[in-house]
């Protein structure tokens, strides 16, 4: 499948959630706004009797697991190799605290799949990108394109 047509399944699966997955993302939206408290816990780097080190890992806050999985378990993520990663990885990290706001799906979908990915590769990507307040404010704005759309 080509990067454009995965693209295409991603935004037609998202027009076309059920009322009860609707009712869901809206709940991951309310259940994400109000989290207060940490979004993650460092683990590992215990040293183990051989005397090798546990590698270090982050724990992510089950809330990030089940939006996550909400969004993979639906089609919504398109993960073909996006041409226009490197926009949304800085995206991901610019200043400024309406960048969200006018974003459209697409760039929504694609920008989350950008941040799934960078959590692969470094680990606690998500929970940074948590704590700074980003995906929750892409996750709000997920949001206002299903109830303005």
């Amino acid at each position: 499948m080509t990067e454009q047509e995965e693209v295409q399944q991603a935004l037609k699966a998202f027009r076309n959630l059920s009322k009860a997955d609707r009712q869901t993302l809206q709940q991951l939206n309310t259940d994400i706004q109000n989290h207060r408290g940490p979004w993650g816990t460092p683990m590992g780097g215990q040293k183990n009797p051989d005397g090798s080190i546990e590698m270090p890992w982050t724990q992510n806050d089950p809330l990030i697991g089940e939006f996550i999985n909400f969004m993979y378990d639906r089609g919504l993520v398109p993960t073909t190799s996006w041409t226009g990663k490197d926009a949304a990885a800085q995206l991901l990290t610019s200043d400024g605290p309406a960048k969200y706001d006018n974003l459209d799906l697409e760039t929504v979908l694609k920008v989350i799949f950008i941040a799934t990915r960078k959590d692969r590769f470094a680990g606690g990507a998500f929970v940074r990108a948590f704590e700074a307040g980003d995906f929750p404010k892409l996750v709000n704005r997920l949001v206002q394109l299903l109830n303005n759309g």
